[in-house]
């Protein structure tokens, strides 16, 4: 009987038989398994149905194995475990080895001709593809669960086509894959959904190092997630392309770790992010630190008509108040450009940043722009960022019709080190027809503003080292005027109580659309404060009161009372 009338007749004696799901322990038959090998407990699995377990007891080695239309709603979808000691062992204790051939995927999940195919991978360590990825997972209803199992030493890690689905549990690890010059170091994703809350690290490609997201593919990176120490040319954690990502903490978490992108390196553009050609990314409650690009963008490069959102979203997070946090990128090229350091935003992309904090970012020789925006159609916008301890030329760069709007900003601590000793940075550069506008911002420790003949640097309602060099100032904006934040050098930009920040804006020229850096709503009109213009408090922070800055912030408790009211 031939291999496919065999099948025919298994898959035929699967629908005149009632279903059932088994269990098949692999290993020695001797000592009690009943199967020998991987391929025997599948065709055991195809002929009861139901949704089987197959149980190993023993690495595997080899293996290149299909699994094709593994349906529940037919012969059952399967869940492959490994780490069990013996044939009769009720639970796992550890994990088991799946080592790969030369010749292709170690698990190839297909679904095709309108059928899923439904598996489980778990407590597995999968490696050892030479010429292929570890896992490939192909069709609109290929469904892949990954659970505490490592993908690692393969040319390449995953790769999910054509509508297929994939979850990765905060157990699973992506680690040590290599695809050379190709793309996707860890993952590579087209027209297809994966959430993930594994570590993606250590993975090297050309382009996207720990993840390639290409068109159609959209990426949840969910609570737990690490993407570090990543190698690419382009996007070191993670490059996108007419693609979707969400590196978001779902609110209903309440293990909060986060999603935290670090220590990523791109030898060219996009340190921690590339995004690139279309795509979206939404960035919630993320960390962005320590990575590197060689000319553009250490942390984010966002380049062509791309959207990209980082805020904080939740009253919460893993550690508070930095939840979403631009920190200690940095720019490694010692020739050529070197912008942003931070982010990096050209050819009509759209950046915003909101409840922010950027960072101890850097660049070879001190040269490099933290925030950089350039090219026509291109905005760059804040609201609610401190942005602070960076060594940059200047706290904003806006050229070639760029446009960088900045609200409710605090700066400080920021420098430059043109070669004679550290300077303060320059307030804003903009040339080339570009914009930059400042609204309701405490700016302190900077240089002039130096836009050219044909841009424009406009500030309203700000308190500035100095205004030099603006193209206007108005709603009442000084310079010179100290914001009296509490501690610049622990990074700490609240204001204290008697600041001239408080209580002296008003929404006549911009209106906030966003809480404050503490997620604390806008507005608060203090009794006792005369109002300047309005109520709104100048920078990133709403003052809230004599109680907080005088005894929390402060750390002045002489105004507390012994009594209660």
């Amino acid at each position: 009987m031939s291999f496919g009338t065999l099948f025919l007749w298994l898959f035929a004696s699967v629908y005149l038989s009632p279903s059932r799901a088994d269990t098949f322990y692999v290993g020695s038959i001797a000592e009690g398994c009943n199967a020998a090998t991987l391929s025997a407990a599948l065709l055991g699995a195809l002929i009861s149905g139901g949704d089987d377990e197959i149980l190993l007891t023993t690495d595997l080695s080899g293996i290149q194995q299909e699994l094709l239309n593994w349906d529940p709603s037919t012969i059952g979808g399967i869940t492959i475990r490994g780490g069990y000691a013996s044939c009769d062992a009720a639970s796992s204790t550890g994990t088991s080895t799946v080592s790969g051939t030369s010749s292709g995927p170690i698990f190839d999940i297909q679904s095709t001709g309108g059928m899923d195919s439904v598996i489980t991978l778990e407590r597995l360590v999968v490696q050892g593809a030479t010429d292929s990825r570890g896992v490939s997972v192909h069709g609109d209803g290929a469904r892949l669960n990954l659970i505490d199992t490592d993908i690692r030493l393969n040319e390449g890690g995953l790769v999910a086509t054509g509508g297929a689905r994939v979850d990765l549990d905060r157990l699973t690890d992506i680690i040590d894959n290599d695809v050379g010059t190709g793309a996707g170091g860890g993952i590579w994703c087209v027209a297809s959904t994966i959430h993930s809350a594994a570590s993606i690290s250590f993975n090297r490609a050309s382009t996207g190092g720990g993840v390639w997201m290409q068109s159609g593919c959209e990426f949840n990176l969910l609570d737990g997630s690490f993407v570090s120490n990543n190698e690419a040319d382009f996007g070191g954690g993670f490059a996108q392309s007419g693609s979707t990502s969400q590196l978001d903490r779902p609110i209903s978490f309440t293990d909060d770790f986060g999603v935290q992108i670090v220590n990523n390196v791109a030898r060219v553009y996009g340190g921690g992010l590339s995004v690139t050609n279309g795509a979206t990314a939404s960035l919630r409650e993320t960390w962005v630190r320590g990575n590197s690009a060689a000319f553009r963008g250490g942390g984010i490069y966002a380049d062509g008509p791309v959207e990209v959102l980082m805020d904080r979203r939740s009253t919460d997070c893993f550690v508070e108040p930095r939840c979403s946090w631009l920190e200690g990128n940095s720019i490694t090229g010692v020739a050529g450009d070197r912008e942003g350091s931070a982010v990096y935003a050209g050819d009509g992309a759209s950046v915003s940043l909101f409840q922010t904090f950027v960072e101890n970012h850097s660049a070879v020789d001190e040269q490099g722009f933290v925030l950089f925006a350039t090219g026509t159609g291109t905005v760059l916008r804040m609201e609610g960022v401190q942005l602070a301890g960076n060594t940059t030329f200047s706290l904003f760069q806006a050229v070639d019709q760029a446009a960088i709007e900045a609200a409710f900003v605090s700066a400080a601590g920021n420098s430059w080190d043109p070669g004679s000793g550290s300077t303060d940075s320059l307030g804003g550069v903009a040339f080339g027809g570009a914009s930059l506008n400042i609204y309701s911002s405490l700016l302190w420790d900077h240089g002039n503003f130096a836009p050219d003949a044909g841009s424009t640097i406009d500030l309203d309602c700000v308190l500035a080292s100095t205004l030099n060099g603006a193209s206007s100032a108005t709603g009442d904006s000084a310079a010179g005027v100290d914001p009296l934040f509490l501690d610049i050098g622990a990074l700490d930009l609240h204001v204290a109580a008697n600041s001239p920040a408080v209580d002296f804006c008003d929404t006549s020229t911009y209106s906030p659309s966003h809480a404050d850096l503490d997620r604390q709503l806008r507005g608060q009109d203090i009794p006792g404060v005369v109002d300047q213009l309005g109520p709104y408090d100048l920078g990133a922070y709403e003052f809230f009161g004599l109680i907080f800055s005088d005894g929390f912030e402060a750390g002045n408790t002489s105004a507390w009372s012994s009594s209660a009211p």
